[in-house]
């Protein structure tokens, strides 16, 4: 996140903690995405581009 500081947080502005969050969530689920462990994503993106 970009031009977010602990004073934008503390204030409680709710856009930029959901924000946040959502960020935080996306990371945390895309950090274990391997196409190793789960090659079935590759034919997700076969069958999409044709």
């Amino acid at each position: 996140m970009v031009n977010i500081g602990t004073h934008d947080l503390a204030e409680g502005w709710p856009h930029l903690v959901l924000g946040l969050i959502s960020q935080l969530i996306k990371f945390q689920l895309l950090a274990h995405l391997s196409l190793k462990k789960m090659p079935q994503l590759i034919e997700l993106v076969v069958r999409t581009t044709k």
